[in-house]
């Protein structure tokens, strides 16, 4: 497992970006495997582990215009919502997934 690098500053992430930075940062590379398979699994485990987080309330989904609590995050709305950073740092520490940090080389765009 790696630690996600995010650009110095990022404040959001958008959900649907997240799903994949936890999925690539949990694959590794399968020596005599398909490495798209190994990704597509994670990103489906990852993708209803957080959609159960949100839903119960232990992970804040949030409306990408106001910043405020999404009304019903559920489906598309769900994909196109945003996670606070320091919202999504905490609820990967306690549940062991990758590390989130701030990186100012970073070329990924989570915002």
């Amino acid at each position: 497992m790696t630690t996600i690098a995010l650009p110095s500053g990022t404040v959001y992430v958008k959900y649907s970006v997240i799903t994949h930075l936890f999925a690539r940062a949990m694959c590794s590379p399968a020596p005599h495997g398909d490495p798209r398979s190994a990704y597509a699994t994670a990103y489906g485990a990852v993708d209803r582990k957080l959609a159960r987080a949100v839903e119960l309330g232990d992970l804040r989904a949030r409306d990408p215009l106001t910043l405020a609590p999404h009304s019903y995050p559920v489906g598309d709305a769900l994909r196109e919502a945003v996670i606070l950073v320091n919202d999504l740092r905490e609820y990967s520490a306690r549940h062991g997934l990758p590390e989130i940090e701030p990186d100012a080389g970073s070329h990924c765009r989570g915002n």
